[in-house]
């Protein structure tokens, strides 16, 4: 008898340690989602500032023919592709994007006698990039 209740004091206290870490990594998520917010809600107050995001990189690749890559930078339930010059980051990796939000985005080159053309309807310019700690 009492051992049962040692043992659910434990799984207690473990689900409560979980609990409260789980809302700890949520709250210090919170200035990144309100930013997130905010580019959603009104995407044009950013065509003249800069923003900073935090998310997850995912299907990046390079638009042939030229030096430029490309990513969708992913939180939780937000998603916005990414313009970079400065190399492909691995797919997965936690980032800090710095850049400039670019309405009709227009990417062309010719490879191989082909022209290539990419377009965005809204897409971040990276300025700097930075591994999230």
């Amino acid at each position: 008898m009492r051992f049962s209740k040692f043992l659910y004091l434990i799984i207690g206290i473990l689900i409560g340690i979980f609990i409260i870490y789980s809302y700890y990594q949520w709250w210090l998520d919170k200035p990144w989602r309100e930013k997130w917010l905010e580019l959603q809600k009104n995407p044009e107050k950013f065509l003249t500032n800069s923003i900073e995001l935090k998310g997850n990189v995912l299907n990046p690749y390079t638009i042939a023919g030229t030096n430029i890559s490309v990513y969708t930078l992913e939180f939780e339930n937000f998603k916005c592709e990414v313009i970079s010059i400065t190399g492909i980051p691995e797919e997965g990796s936690k980032i800090i994007v710095k850049g400039k939000i670019k309405k009709n985005y227009k990417v062309e080159s010719i490879f191989m006698n082909r022209k290539i053309v990419k377009n965005f309807s809204w897409v971040i310019v990276e300025e700097e990039r930075r591994e999230e700690k």
